[in-house]
């Protein structure tokens, strides 16, 4: 029986001619009944027209969602998919190519594990090469996307094709798969943690990328140091534009350490196009450093190349600049197709004898594995390669998972170290302007706000700030690249920049520089230098914890003895009056006269005055001596400020209000006072700023510190040097 659709039936139903005009005047007794039909018919057309609607909005709901897949999963799915429908057709089943869990497990067993891998060739026997379980769950996948398609388009109310007895068979067919990788010798190497590369490999593939000095083969060398430590896939990197790429800074050690920070809002785990991000630092030995590689490549592409292949620096004057590709095609705005990225990285896997399954994958893993060994902890990992991405790691963890960023940039884990003896000598200004010329006109123009002609974006200023930084990268990797032997051949260094007599003296400082730097002792301070720093630092914070916890004992025992003190003198007076009592009435003159209670009212009032005045001195000398206590947290330091830190110790804002600056006479009080208004005001700010009470904007900071890793001096600190807001919205590090 041939298959209907939903849209045919509809318009079926749409093509109805409606009843003519003289059947409704036929007679007149019916014209009652005539009318209800009328209002009937208009009623069930628009219905139909109404469903109609709706189910064109669903198709092309569906339409989008499926071209906003990545073009590797449409390209998959398309062409099992047809292979499908077309045996379906040859089968000849009534229903078509409408799929089921018998007509899907048919085909998996009659077609597809016959056919066997069709891009190898076959075995000596002359039997197909098998394929793997994963190979046929790829399938799988495919054919029930085609069935899930359906089911929205309503032509298939089948159950799911993933029914027991799929589940029965592909668990049969793994087992199986393992005796036939036996029997038939198979590198059990391959998809293990072997099946990668090593540290040495990864600098021979690097080498041979530079020195081979074509364009393409630095993009490449770019692409595969790249995917290494920042855990990217290939796909990532081809779609990679301009302006999704930016700089910030870390402090990380005695070398300013510009962060390379990549934007990513699409990809195979992020469907939903959500930003995220992910950083890489310069890598301690200059063959293998991403930055330097891109910053090498950029050259390439903006002053080396001359004639058909050359390209201009981007302009900024408009925002078409967005669609330039960081490792681009044929053309600009073309990202370079996959097999061109495969066919170069083979190659160069094949010139230095690595032998992996993974090609242009192969950086992801060998990348989490090195970070691992190094003793990075798997959630940092995760983070790292966006393994995890729930809405904790999207919407909320900002900072970069620095320990993993350092690992696989050859520095320890733990930071304060980051070191480069090739970093220290800066070019001069004049010489860095040789390198990307263009930058500083285009920078002015895209902070200028009253350039009408030039728009000011965030991502063209990042972008140009980036590209400053990385020509002081360049000059100074290839300083140190041209100093080595096998590598002073390559194509770049024929470039007039390096006859300059300005590079030359640049040269020549650097190399002398970094070669005192390089003494043993003299590295080995650097390092231990900020271990030494951060110990002091935390030894300084136990011993003013000490001191504050001593001084917190110390006020409260002065004030349980004030307390003490007054209460024995309430007792004392309290039996002065009941002796005083009896001996009035034992007197044979006393006579109770009720009008006459004025002295007795004057007696208890000058008692309760002399206790007021007492009480009110005693508070006022405690108060005055009060010192403002060492707090653990944001919160407790709002708490002593607002209401009191302790049971009846004074708010630190009405000390202020009674006694102005009386009460913190001594300069350790006044130190103290000021250090923490520091912290009063960035609550106040948050406050004002986000709209909320100020508890909660203690909440918040308080937060914020606690993400960073930060001590409450850190955190004063860091108030001294920028604003709350700033630390409170931007990309911080760990």
């Amino acid at each position: 029986m041939p298959r209907v659709s939903a849209r045919s039936r509809f318009n079926a139903h749409r093509s109805t001619p409606p009843p003519s005009s003289s059947s409704l005047s036929s007679s007149s007794s019916s014209s009652s009944s005539t009318v209800a039909s009328s209002s009937s018919s208009s009623s069930s057309s628009s219905t139909i027209s109404n469903a109609i609607r709706e189910q064109e909005i669903k198709l092309k709901a569906l339409a989008s969602k499926e071209k906003a897949r990545p073009y590797q999963t449409i390209r998959s799915y398309s062409s099992r998919q047809k292979r499908f429908k077309e045996w379906c057709e040859a089968c000849g089943y009534e229903d078509g190519y409408l799929v089921t869990g018998g007509k899907m497990l048919r085909y998996l067993q009659d077609v597809v594990v016959p056919e066997g891998n069709l891009r190898k060739a076959n075995q000596e026997n002359g039997d197909p090469y098998p394929l793997t379980t994963g190979s046929i769950k790829q399938y799988t996948k495919a054919i029930v996307d085609l069935y899930q398609s359906q089911r929205v388009h309503g032509i298939n109310n089948n159950e799911h094709p993933r029914d027991a007895a799929y589940k029965a068979w592909i668990h049969s067919f793994h087992y199986e798969e393992r005796q036939r990788s036996r029997d038939m010798y198979i590198d059990r190497g391959i998809g293990s943690i072997q099946d990668g590369y090593t540290m040495d490999e990864m600098v021979k593939v690097s080498e041979y990328f530079f020195i081979n000095g074509q364009e393409p083969h630095q993009r490449e060398r770019m692409t595969f140091l790249l995917e290494h430590v920042m855990l990217l896939r290939g796909d990532d990197t081809r779609s990679l534009e301009l302006a999704d790429i930016f700089v910030q800074f870390a402090e990380e050690g005695p070398t300013k350490c510009p962060v390379l920070v990549v934007m990513l809002d699409s990809g195979k785990t992020n469907q939903r196009h959500e930003k995220q991000y992910v950083a890489g630092i310069r890598h301690k030995d200059v063959r293998i450093c991403a930055l330097g590689a891109m910053a090498i490549y950029f050259f390439y592409r903006w002053q080396l190349l001359q004639g058909k292949d050359s390209e201009n620096f981007p302009t900024f004057d408009s925002n078409r600049w967005f669609d330039t590709k960081v490792c681009k095609g044929f053309h600009k705005t073309k990202k370079i197709h996959y097999v061109t990225q495969y066919r170069m990285i083979t190659k160069a896997f094949n010139a230095c004898n690595i032998h992996s399954k993974h090609k242009t994958h192969a950086g992801r893993g060998s990348g989490a594995r090195q970070a691992e060994a190094a003793g990075v902890s798997e959630d940092n990992l995760k983070r790292h390669g966006r393994w995890e991405t729930g809405s904790m790691g999207t919407h909320y963890l900002k900072n970069f998972p620095f320990r993993a960023i350092r690992s696989l940039s050859g520095f320890p884990i733990d930071g304060g170290q980051f070191f480069l003896e090739r970093a220290v000598v800066t070019p001069s200004e004049s010489l860095q302007q040789k390198v990307f010329p263009s930058v500083e006109h285009w920078l002015s123009r895209v902070q200028d706000d009253d350039d009408n002609d030039c728009p000011q974006t965030i991502c063209a200023q990042g972008f140009l700030n980036l590209i400053k930084e990385l020509r002081v990268v360049f000059l100074q990797d290839v300083v140190m690249l041209r100093d080595l032997p096998h590598l002073s051949t390559s194509k770049l260094f024929n470039h007039a920049l390096f006859e300059d007599p300005e590079f030359l003296q640049f040269e020549q400082q650097l190399l002398t520089a970094s070669r005192t730097e390089s003494n043993p002792q003299q590295t080995h301070l650097h390092q231990v230098a900020p271990i030494i720093a951060n110990g002091l630092s935390d030894l300084g914070g136990r011993i003013d914890g000490i001191e504050s916890r001593l001084e917190q004992h110390f006020h409260e025992a002065q004030q349980a003895r004030v307390a003490a003190c007054n209460t024995e003198q309430s007792i004392k007076r309290l039996f002065q009056g009941l002796a005083g009592l009896a001996n009035s009435i034992n007197d044979p003159t006393f006579a109770p006269t009720f009008t006459g209670s004025s002295n007795t009212n004057s007696i208890n009032d000058n008692n309760d005055n002399s206790n007021s005045n007492t009480s009110t001195s005693d508070n006022i000398s405690t108060d005055q001596n009060y010192e403002i206590k060492l707090v653990d947290n944001v919160m407790q330091a709002w708490k002593e400020w607002d209401t009191g830190l302790l049971l009846g110790s004074p708010a630190i804002k009405d000390l202020e209000a009674r006694f102005n600056t009386d009460w913190r006479n001594s300069g350790k009080a006044r130190q103290r006072f000021s250090r923490r208004m520091k912290i009063i005001k960035a609550i106040e700010k948050i406050s004002n700023d986000e709209g909320v009470g100020k508890d909660v904007a203690a909440s918040r900071l308080d937060e914020r510190r606690a993400q960073n890793g930060w001590s409450m001096d850190r955190l004063q600190k860091e108030l001294t040097k920028r604003d709350v807001l700033d630390i409170m919205q931007g990309l911080d590090y760990e």
